[in-house]
């Protein structure tokens, strides 16, 4: 008889020290608690057989009013969710699996929470059924949630509304290797001519998009970009299934996932349009300087043919009246008067007789005067192509024909020394 009051004393001992770690687990649990009910043998009841103290912080009740009475916490349930925790409880049952599910409660304060049930049923040693589960607030969790679903609409309708551009995240893993997309806006059926789930699937299918002349420089920029964790930007040709050219510009830049992977947030844009009309002021720009200097060549020409004509004019007069002129100096009466006359003649045609260096810069145009004085002040090529908004080789082209008309032939003899004073 006293070993059985030894075995039932050291049995409740062992019950008490169960339940204390119990207690102290369930009092280490954040934001959740442990709770047994007994659900008798058909598995309608509700009775709670154990419930920690974490109650009181999770529904704002003391442990033993909801042990007199669980309604108090089912109760709180809000009405929207009763029924489809009561028929989850209910399928559980009936296959005997795990309960695991998502409902509201409304606090005494009026407050709503989030919380998530999970539970198990099992039999009892008296033959009822015994549910063990915990209750964890999730409040937090479904806020982020809720938070994340409406920026990833916010994305997909700003992806959506982004003209002829895409936006995509790429997961490039803890060493910047990895290329996985995570996200793909729907624009990328109409920039590739693929889903966002085969994309997604095998990344390769828009990579290899990228015309091999292209590729290295790319990968390049890309491996640049991560090397500093700097933004990349860079504009490269894709050629599509059709087998259409395609210019695109690519911005991006990465960052530190949570999980120590690092992610690149990007946008991709077609930039054809803007680079045909770029190549076609290029176009026009060449074509316009080709035709400055054929225009320079013309006055050019014209300058030296009006210098020409009037060294004629000079030439002519010198033949007819030099002669009348020597002819009245040789008479003494009228010397003096053919003295004032040579004067005058010689006022009157020295204009048109100018010295031989006078003569030779009157042949440069306009144009070439200009540069004449930047070379003369010191400027390099370079620097008066940037200053006259023209390029190098437009430059070079005048360079030669300033030489050509000013007789500098020794190429030993530079430009700028000839044209100091």
């Amino acid at each position: 008889m006293s070993d059985d009051i030894t075995e039932s004393k050291k049995a409740e001992e062992r019950l008490r020290e169960s339940q204390a770690q119990l207690n102290e687990l369930s009092a280490n649990i954040a934001d959740g608690m442990v709770y047994e009910m007994d659900a008798g043998t058909d598995g309608l009841r509700r009775r709670l057989t154990y419930l920690s103290p974490a109650v009181e912080r999770l529904h704002g009740l003391t442990v033993e009013a909801v042990l007199r009475d669980p309604g108090l916490v089912y109760g709180q349930v809000v009405e929207e969710d009763r029924e489809r925790f009561a028929d989850a409880e209910a399928r559980v049952f009936a296959f005997k699996k795990k309960l695991e599910i998502d409902v509201r409660v409304r606090l005494p304060s009026g407050e709503i929470r989030w919380r998530r049930f999970i539970a198990s049923p099992r039999r009892g040693e008296n033959g009822t059924w015994l549910w063990d589960g915990i209750e964890v607030d999730i409040t937090e969790r479904k806020k982020a949630e809720e938070e994340l679903r409406e920026s990833q609409a916010q994305l997909r309708e700003l992806s959506a509304n982004l003209a002829d551009g895409m936006v995509y995240q790429i997961d490039s893993g803890p060493d910047g290797r990895r290329r996985r997309f995570t996200y793909l806006s729907p624009a990328v059926v109409r920039l590739h001519g693929l889903t966002a789930k085969a994309a997604q699937r095998k990344p390769s299918l828009i990579y290899n998009q990228v015309v091999e002349e292209d590729r290295e420089r790319l990968a390049d920029a890309e491996a640049r970009a991560f090397a500093s964790k700097r933004k990349m930007e860079i504009d490269a040709r894709v050629r599509l299934p059709s087998g259409e050219i395609r210019w695109r510009r690519f911005i991006s830049s990465p960052r530190r996932g949570e999980n120590g992977t690092w992610l690149w947030d990007g946008i991709e844009v077609d930039i054809t349009e803007r680079k045909k009309a770029e190549e076609r002021l290029r176009e026009q720009n060449a074509e316009l300087e080709r035709k400055n200097i054929a225009l320079s060549e013309v006055i050019a020409q014209v300058e030296t043919e009006k210098l020409r004509l009037k060294e004629e004019l000079a030439a002519g007069l010198d033949q007819r009246i030099g002669p009348l002129l020597h002819k009245l100096s040789a008479r003494k009466d009228l010397r003096k008067y053919a003295v004032l006359l040579r004067k005058q003649f010689k006022e009157l045609t020295d204009p048109f007789r100018p010295a031989p260096e006078v003569r030779k810069f009157r042949r440069l145009s306009r144009k070439e005067r200009e540069i004449c004085e930047l070379v003369r002040g010191g400027l390099a090529t370079k620097e008066i192509a940037d200053l006259l908004g023209v390029s190098r080789q437009t430059i070079d082209v005048h360079r030669r024909n300033i030489r050509k008309k000013l007789g500098l032939t020794n190429q030993g003899q530079g430009l700028a020394a000839f044209l100091q004073p």
